[in-house]
């Protein structure tokens, strides 16, 4: 597959990135943003300054901290996930977290097809019909 030179954006990215002390390079970047540990290079500009938003140069120098050769940054991944709260990120991290705890009961033979999907906790019906287990509601609600 034939790549793109690297944008004058990713350079300046990959400057930074080595002004903190991390060797990055574009192809990294590229990588981070298709995972979307990274935000797209469209985002990366500070409008008032015009150079790389620190946040994405903290980000970037977070994940080439992370970046080891045979290593996976996995579990940073789905924290900046988590941080950037998009639908896009979410879908992911709820596929990972999915799969993550699903592989072991998988190895053992477990199938899902008979697991029933649904509310896993009945709702309790207290005395006052309002969920709360307890007569004394205020007692309950100190506690």
């Amino acid at each position: 597959m034939t790549r793109t030179p690297p944008s004058a954006v990713e350079r300046a990215l990959v400057a930074e990135a080595a002004a903190c002390g991390f060797a990055v390079s574009p192809y990294q970047l590229e990588r981070w943003r298709r995972q979307m540990w990274l935000a797209p290079t469209a985002q990366w500009a500070d409008p008032t300054t015009g150079g790389i938003r620190p946040e994405i140069v903290h980000r970037a120098a977070c994940l080439a901290a992370l970046s080891t050769a045979g290593r996976s940054i996995s579990w940073t991944g789905w924290v900046f996930w988590a941080i950037d709260d998009t639908p896009q990120t979410a879908q992911k991290l709820r596929e990972a977290l999915t799969e993550t705890l699903q592989r072991p009961l998988r190895r053992v033979g477990v199938d899902f097809a008979q697991i029933p999907r649904g509310a896993l906790r009945p709702r309790i019906h207290g005395p006052a019909g309002d969920g709360c287990p307890t007569a004394d509601r205020a007692a309950h609600h100190r506690a």
